[in-house]
């Protein structure tokens, strides 16, 4: 049992830190789920895959065929081995974060910790053999374990990926012609600062002096 409540420890505080909207039961719906898929954190790559001939699911979610490509592409371009904590709950948080982001809203709408496990498995998991009690089950062990989780803070912020980045815009006509009315728009702003009354005194003084140092050399010339 204490590899699942070192797990839980670590999952309860990353989930947390990257989605602080979620209360106790969402996470230890969220735990139950992955404990049930991989016996406790104990078995992640699947024993007899459901697809024979296929490599199975794999990870604290057994993810399969694509997601599991995506996992281990996702593992291999961050650095770091698949079968641990921070690829997986890593890969977690980027799914809840990118593709699976819907799953998070759905949890968060049931009311019971049962209703929330049934919600993220449908959202999530998508598992082709429900199985709830045995999910339901986990969850409320994990929620039992939580309280020991307060010691692991720390040791999670680099399980976090940062937010996926943003698509780049693409430059239309408009987006040049803003920029233009942002430029035009800072020139006058910085006419706006000029003293004219100032700027036209002096030119007429100026002026004055020109024609008369004109005047003066055509009389020295006679």
């Amino acid at each position: 049992m204490d590899l699942f409540k070192e797990t839980v420890s670590l999952l309860t505080w990353a989930l947390r830190a990257a989605f602080p909207q979620l209360g106790a039961l969402d996470i230890a719906a969220i735990i139950g789920n992955a404990a049930h898929e991989c016996n406790g954190f104990k078995t992640l790559q699947e024993i007899k895959p459901t697809v024979q001939g296929s490599l199975g699911g794999y990870g604290y979610f057994q993810w399969t065929g694509p997601r599991r490509r995506a996992f281990m592409a996702w593992c291999k371009q961050n650095g770091l081995k698949p079968e641990s904590s921070e690829a997986n709950i890593g890969f977690l948080i980027y799914e809840l974060q990118t593709s699976e982001a819907g799953a998070i809203p759905r949890t968060r709408k049931a009311k019971t910790l049962e209703d929330k496990v049934i919600a993220f498995e449908l959202g999530f998991a998508r598992a082709g053999i429900k199985h709830y009690p045995s999910r339901i089950k986990w969850a409320k062990q994990a929620l039992a374990a939580m309280p020991d989780a307060r010691k692991k803070e720390p040791e999670v912020e680099a399980m976090i990926p940062p937010p996926p980045k943003p698509l780049a815009k693409s430059k239309t006509i408009w987006s040049e012609i803003g920029k233009i009315g942002t430029i035009g728009g800072s020139v006058s702003a910085a006419l706006a600062g000029i003293d004219w009354q100032t700027v036209l005194v002096v030119g007429l003084l100026a002026f004055a002096g020109l024609a008369a140092w004109t005047i003066y050399e055509r009389v020295k010339k006679g």
